[in-house]
């Protein structure tokens, strides 16, 4: 077990070892995802296990951190939680992944050195919803059933003008003959 987090792995040289990896990465060092934030300082915590199942090489771990991200109704930064747990199938080709069980998500491998911070921050990208928005309630633009409701209640011509709208073009198809 390594409390210091390697910059480049080699995944089948891990699984044949049995290695467990446990440490944290900077969000800032995540360049893809920290596009994506409206403040980048913090950490991930990451655990990680190299193994073998059945006939599968695979990587099983857990990511928590905090992202901030933009609000797209208000535009305002919120705070969102990330827990992930990580089921990753380790495979050289196209072939291999769609062979891979369901519980499994494919992690090509590329070269025997690849950058653990890429396969944690594909994880962390996946986690973010893609419409992002604050938790329900705490939106300044807040939307509700009830607003939305009356919103399109006034909108729409009430009973009595809809039938004096009806009597108005009797009138005028009656003057047209």
């Amino acid at each position: 077990m390594s409390t210091r987090l390697p910059v480049f792995i080699d995944p089948i040289q891990l699984v044949q070892a049995g290695i467990s990896l446990e440490g944290q990465v900077e969000l800032a060092m995540l360049e893809r995802l920290s596009a994506q934030l409206t403040d980048n300082s913090g950490m991930v915590q990451v655990s990680l296990k190299f193994d073998q199942e059945h006939q599968y090489k695979v990587v099983r771990g857990h990511l928590k951190t905090h992202l901030n991200l933009q609000c797209q109704r208000c535009l305002e930064s919120f705070d969102f939680p990330v827990e992930r747990e990580i089921a990753l199938g380790i495979v050289a080709g196209e072939e291999e992944a769609r062979r891979l069980p369901d519980y499994l998500e494919p992690l090509l491998l590329t070269s025997s050195d690849m950058p653990l911070n890429d396969i944690i921050e594909d994880e962390l990208l996946l986690a973010i919803p893609l419409g992002q928005t604050h938790p329900q309630g705490e939106c300044e633009i807040a939307y509700n059933e009830t607003s939305l409701k009356s919103l399109a209640e006034a909108k729409q011509p009430s009973k009595s003008q809809q039938a004096f709208a009806v009597l108005s073009q009797l009138k005028h198809s009656k003057r047209k003959n």
